[in-house]
């Protein structure tokens, strides 16, 4: 067979273009109604928005159940304690350091920290533990951004055990690729 005008030479030409598009587009048609498929099977064993709605609802109020139970719990805990407990105190500040995100380093009873302001002196006698020891000065190493700290110096001023940060040092690293290292100096 010899093609003896234009046309059929274009026509000839053409036929693999389009039956190739033509492929093409069955197959795309193909996979997008197997997607169409997936999401409508998705959809119906969502169930109704309403009662996803509820369930969210009823988790929310569960979880703000539980915090005031924790906090109730907490308080009766801190008004249960008769004179000054130090692990209480520290473990007030493990926990407000997990709060804000602050990493805990060293702990330790601060030396030769005599220097404290007379104010805090005078007061010594009235924060003894249960055990006859005055309060001592600690120093805990940190790690953590300076808001966090921040917030933490704050939560610190409404806690009970009293706590009374009494210094506050900073050590950056010099190519700022780990977070400050901070020192806070504490009358516990």
């Amino acid at each position: 067979m010899t093609l003896k005008s234009n046309t059929d030479r274009w026509l000839a030409a053409s036929l693999p273009a389009i039956i190739i598009l033509l492929l093409g587009w069955f197959l795309f048609l193909n996979s997008a109604s197997k997607e169409r498929s997936l999401l409508v099977r998705r959809l119906e064993n969502m169930g109704d928005l309403a009662g996803k709605r509820q369930l969210t609802e009823a988790a929310r109020q569960d979880l703000a159940d539980l915090n005031d139970e924790l906090s109730r719990l907490r308080a009766k805990l801190d008004s249960d304690r008769i004179g000054f407990d130090r692990s209480l105190a520290m473990r007030r500040i493990s926990m407000l350091c997990e709060t804000h995100g602050l990493q805990i380093g060293q702990t330790s009873v601060e030396k030769g920290a005599n220097r404290l302001p007379p104010a805090l002196k005078a007061a010594e006698t009235n924060f003894t533990t249960a055990d006859g020891q005055p309060p001592q000065v600690w120093r805990v190493e940190l790690a953590g951004s300076y808001p966090a700290v921040t917030r933490l110096l704050m939560d610190l001023a409404s806690t009970a055990p009293m706590l009374v940060p009494l210094n506050l040092t900073m050590e950056a690293d010099p190519k700022e690729r780990r977070p400050p290292t901070w020192n806070l100096y504490v009358w516990l």
